[in-house]
């Protein structure tokens, strides 16, 4: 068990180790430093990958998921942030813990009641209106899920049912082994963020990213 924390105590600091190193390569200033937006993106994401990578190389180290999990639950350390010439990184990683909207339609009556209850808790109760959306299509990214939602709103005629994203996903997650990795990297140019969510072995399940 102790292992285990040390292991991961070290992984968000492992992964700004990662930045840095990117940050001493002989050409990095002058993307950096650069105006031209498209080396900015370029190399926004090559500094995603390389984070991305490092937490993965980490998780992929430990052996036991109860140990991610014991560490999360303790609150050492869920959010980093560090700035790197121009550029300020925000890193947070946490346990994946969203039922998946999809099994309303296609898993089991248990999964399909726990659904309900979330719906039911933000004034939901139009239960056939999921069951005929969903029983031909599968959601499988943010854009879609929140179509879904807004299409609702649109034909029930309400409003103000964000909070759902926090108990309702769309990836699936029987072992319940999944964690989200969100990197947002901010400079005078863009706005770059990368929501992972990867599995207890690094894995990736899902990825999804976008700029502003």
């Amino acid at each position: 068990m102790k292992k285990g924390v040390v292991l991961f105590v070290t992984l968000l600091f492992i992964a700004s180790v990662s930045v840095l190193i990117v940050a001493n390569m002989k050409d990095t200033q002058s993307y950096i430093g650069t105006n031209n937006s498209k080396f900015n993106i370029t190399q926004s994401y090559h500094l995603i990958s390389d984070l991305q990578k490092s937490v993965s190389s980490k998780l992929s180290s430990i052996q036991e998921s109860d140990d991610i999990d014991m560490y999360i639950s303790n609150n050492f350390i869920e959010n980093l942030s560090f700035e790197l010439e121009n550029i300020k990184v925000d890193l947070g990683f946490s346990k994946y813990e969203k039922l998946n909207i999809n099994d309303y339609a296609k898993g089991t009556a248990e999964e399909k009641i726990a659904i309900e209850n979330v719906l039911i808790s933000n004034e939901i109760f139009d239960f056939n209106f999921f069951s005929t959306q969903l029983k031909n299509d599968t959601i499988d990214s943010s854009n879609e899920f929140q179509k879904l939602f807004r299409t609702y709103e649109s034909y029930a005629g309400v409003r103000n049912i964000d909070t759902l994203i926090k108990d309702l996903g769309f990836v699936v997650n029987k072992d319940k082994n999944l964690y989200n990795l969100d990197i947002k990297l901010l400079n005078a140019n863009e706005n770059i963020t990368a929501h992972y969510i990867i599995d207890d072995k690094g894995e990736i399940a899902h990825y999804e990213t976008s700029i502003k």
